[in-house]
C-alpha cells in the first residue's frame, strides 16, 4: 500500500509553473496512487478510477495556473490546507463522475431520489475513508518517531498489547513484568503518541514537516 504522502509546501508552491516538469512528475508520484486507492475504495472499477485520478489531475493542474509562488498572503487563491483541498477536489470529482454515469443510464422519478440519497451517503463514506487513511498515516508517522525515542522492549509490550492485541496479563506474563508495570508502560507510549501525532497536525497546519523546520 502506498504511504499517505506528507504536505511539501514548497512542491505546492512549485505547482504554480506549468512548466515546471520536475514539480508535476513529483506530485503525480506522490498523489496519483493515493487518489487512485481513494476511487477504488469508493467502489470505481479501474478504469472509472483512472478517469478521476485523470479528472482530479486536471483540477488541480488548472487551479494551479492561478496561483502565485509568492506567499499564501500574497495570493489566497492558493490553498493553506492542501490536503483537505485536495480531498474536496476529489469528492466533486467523484460526484460528477457518478451523475454522468447515471445520467447515460437515463433516470427519474424516485429512481432519481433514490441515486442522489446514495451519493450522498457516498459522500460521506468517502469523507470517512479519506481521513481513515490520513489518520493512519499519522500513526505510522508519529510511529516511526516515537519507536526511535524508547526503550526496545518497551515498544515490544507496547505494540503487542495496543496493535496486536495481547492481553495486558499476557504481556506481564511473557515479559516478567507486573501488571502495573506493562500498563504503565503502554500509557506514557500512547501518551508520546498522542503528542506526536498533534505535533505533527500542527505542522501540516502551518504548512510544514518535521524535516522542514
Amino acid at each position: 500500500m502506498h504511504p499517505w504522502p506528507d504536505t511539501e509546501p514548497k512542491l505546492v508552491r512549485r505547482l504554480a509553473d506549468s512548466q515546471d516538469d520536475a514539480a508535476w512528475n513529483r506530485f503525480d508520484t506522490l498523489y496519483r496512487p493515493v487518489i487512485y486507492r481513494y476511487a477504488r475504495g469508493r467502489g470505481l472499477q479501474h478504469s472509472d478510477a483512472e478517469t478521476l485520478v485523470a479528472e482530479v489531475m486536471s483540477r488541480v493542474f488548472r487551479a494551479a495556473s492561478r496561483w502565485s509562488s509568492h506567499s499564501e498572503q500574497d495570493n489566497p487563491a492558493r490553498p493553506q490546507r492542501f490536503r483537505a483541498w485536495l480531498r474536496r477536489i476529489a469528492e466533486n470529482a467523484l460526484l460528477n463522475l457518478v451523475t454522468r454515469q447515471l445520467s447515460k443510464r437515463g433516470t427519474g422519478g424516485t429512481s432519481a431520489q433514490i441515486s442522489l440519497s446514495q451519493r450522498a451517503r457516498a459522500d460521506d463514506a468517502s469523507r470517512i475513508e479519506w481521513n481513515r487513511q490520513h489518520q493512519q498515516h499519522l500513526f505510522v508517522t508519529a510511529a516511526g518517531n516515537v519507536q526511535s525515542q524508547v526503550d526496545a522492549e518497551h515498544w515490544k509490550i507496547f505494540w503487542q498489547t495496543h496493535v496486536d492485541g495481547l492481553s495486558i496479563e499476557q504481556a506481564a506474563q511473557q515479559s516478567g513484568r507486573s501488571i502495573g508495570s506493562v500498563y504503565a508502560i503502554r500509557s506514557r507510549i500512547v501518551r508520546r503518541l498522542r503528542d506526536a501525532v498533534t505535533r505533527i497536525e500542527q505542522l501540516e497546519d502551518a504548512g510544514l514537516t518535521e524535516g522542514s523546520r
